[in-house]
């Protein structure tokens, strides 16, 4: 939402859209920059929690491609290098995504290699991936004692994880009478 919204707008009217505007900025610095945490003395955000990023410390505060950005950032891209938009990543950026930073998170690693496991067999339902969900979420969480019942929803997880698998042309998503299937591609 760009400052321009407001001009238009004047005394509360304005004022309340330029919070609005300002909150929205930093609630996007925060989640896809990063933020920093006093308390871990850390930053936090999706480029630093896949270590795309780094803070570099001299006189002044610096974030910059971490090594591990580098090599990814060096990578070709369809879309930047060759203005094809058939698919998001070449080949190249989903081997290292699923091998160098998918499995970093331990949790969605094995839900992933399961599903696509799974998937190999047969095409599958959101209700089959959420249980797979279920029962991996259940088993990585033992010592908490959670049960089904007491469990958080998992379909946005579902959803966010079965989106990026689609995007890197590892599986197909079809939405069939209001109901989504998945096969490999």
């Amino acid at each position: 939402m760009p400052r321009s919204d407001a001009n238009s707008l004047k005394g509360t009217r304005r004022k309340k859209k330029l919070e609005k505007i300002s909150a929205s900025e930093l609630r996007f610095k925060e989640q896809f920059v990063g933020r920093y945490i006093k308390k871990e003395n850390n930053f936090k955000g999706a480029c630093f929690d896949l270590r795309l990023v780094r803070v570099k410390t001299e006189n002044e505060c610096f974030v910059t491609l971490s090594d591990f950005g580098k090599e990814f950032a060096m990578m070709d891209n369809p879309i930047l290098d060759e203005g094809k938009h058939e698919a998001n990543f070449s080949n190249e950026e989903v081997k290292f995504i699923t091998q160098k930073i998918i499995t970093r998170f331990n949790l969605e690693d094995k839900i992933t290699r399961r599903i696509l496991k799974e998937l190999e067999k047969k095409n599958m339902s959101s209700e089959e991936i959420d249980d797979i969900f279920k029962e991996e979420w259940l088993r990585h969480n033992i010592q908490k004692q959670l049960t089904k019942e007491t469990m958080p929803p998992i379909t946005s997880e579902r959803v966010a994880t079965m989106g990026r698998l689609a995007e890197l042309k590892m599986v197909k998503w079809d939405i069939i009478s209001g109901k989504s299937e998945y096969s490999l591609r």
